[in-house]
């Protein structure tokens, strides 16, 4: 009877301690699948946060660049250019329209003049230069006009500077007849060459031709 009591005391205390122990193992057991539940959350959670981080950087990645356009500035010289006319040298007799200093002193000598007939009158270059010679002129052989001037209305007369003086005392005799300076080249035959040493150049024209002007008839 004592021994039974010992025994079904020692088997209480047996299934006592499995009680605890299955208590505390159930316990260990709760907290390893706990510990495996906020370790789970914690690897959704960093998961998530790279998902984050991931979806960031796509919309980062995405966003569309900016674009900025510069303007280039281009200078445009202007280069003008002036073009000047060729100068062009005409054969035809050129004239100076300033007439020399007129005199009103008859003056024979210091030039030597030559009688060139602008007309269709035959003879009548050289009916003058007798009619000059023998008032006191020293006269050059006659000859014809040539060029622009081959016939003439009026009578022109042309001296060389340093002849003024005895071309505007011809003008005188001749009753009035214009003065100018010798154009070039001289419209006569073989043009100035064919002046020889003449300076002074009368261009009998149809007004005179012929005729013996009334001042000259006192040489």
């Amino acid at each position: 009877m004592h021994h039974s009591t010992i025994g079904s005391r020692a088997a209480a205390a047996s299934m006592i301690g499995l009680a605890a122990a299955l208590i505390v193992v159930g316990g260990l057991l709760a907290g390893c699948t706990s510990g495996r539940s906020q370790s789970a959350a914690s690897t959704d959670g960093a998961r998530g946060g790279t998902a984050a981080s991931a979806a960031s950087i796509g919309d980062s990645t995405s966003s569309a660049p900016t674009t900025t356009a510069v303007a280039t500035t281009t200078t445009v010289e202007e280069t003008t250019t002036t073009t000047e006319a060729p100068t062009t040298t005409s054969s035809t007799t050129t004239t100076t329209t300033e007439p020399p200093t007129t005199t009103t002193t008859i003056v024979v000598q210091g030039a030597i003049v030559k009688v060139a007939n602008a007309t269709k009158v035959p003879g009548g270059a050289s009916k003058l230069t007798k009619l000059m010679a023998d008032f006191g002129f020293q006269m050059a052989e006659p000859t014809d006009a040539a060029g622009n001037e081959e016939f003439r209305d009026t009578t022109q007369i042309y001296c060389l500077p340093g002849s003024e003086a005895v071309a505007g005392s011809i003008g005188i005799l001749l009753d009035g007849v214009p003065v100018n300076y010798m154009p070039t080249p001289a419209p006569i035959t073989d043009a100035t060459a064919g002046l020889g040493d003449a300076s002074v150049l009368v261009m009998l024209g149809k007004d005179l031709a012929g005729k013996t002007p009334p001042r000259l008839k006192n040489g």
